[in-house]
């Protein structure tokens, strides 16, 4: 279980990364207006949080075979046809759903970042 996990974490983690350095250069892009950039951060976030809780709710369904994470596990780590899907199903589940709340979270604190300069912006 603990290999399944790891190699979930890292299937998940590795492709939020790339979605981040993705954002990161969409909020460079506006690295001439630092409120639009934090709100185009803040948006995109938070898209990535939605897709990965549609992607939790897939995880029942799809196909256990057809995942990174069964790929990644050695074969002495796999577990047996018959509760593979189950198992698979319910850790990559989770591990979506956490990497979601850490989206949320960044998004959130992108948004509080673009008001707090809008506020500033404004000023007295």
């Amino acid at each position: 279980m603990d290999a399944i996990r790891r190699a979930a974490l890292v299937s998940v983690s590795r492709a939020c990364g790339f979605f981040s350095l993705g954002v990161l250069c969409v909020m460079l892009g506006f690295a001439h207006d630092p409120q639009r950039s934090a709100q185009a951060g803040s948006l995109l976030f938070f898209a990535l949080a939605l897709g990965l809780i549609w992607k939790g709710q897939l995880a029942r369904r799809t196909n256990y075979k057809k995942t990174e994470t069964w790929i990644m596990l050695s074969p002495e780590d796999r577990p047996s046809k018959d509760t593979a899907q189950t198992v698979l199903s319910v850790i990559l589940r989770d591990v979506y759903l956490l990497h979601a709340r850490y989206s949320a979270v960044a998004a959130v604190a992108l948004l509080l970042a673009a008001v707090a300069l809008a506020v500033w912006r404004a000023g007295p």
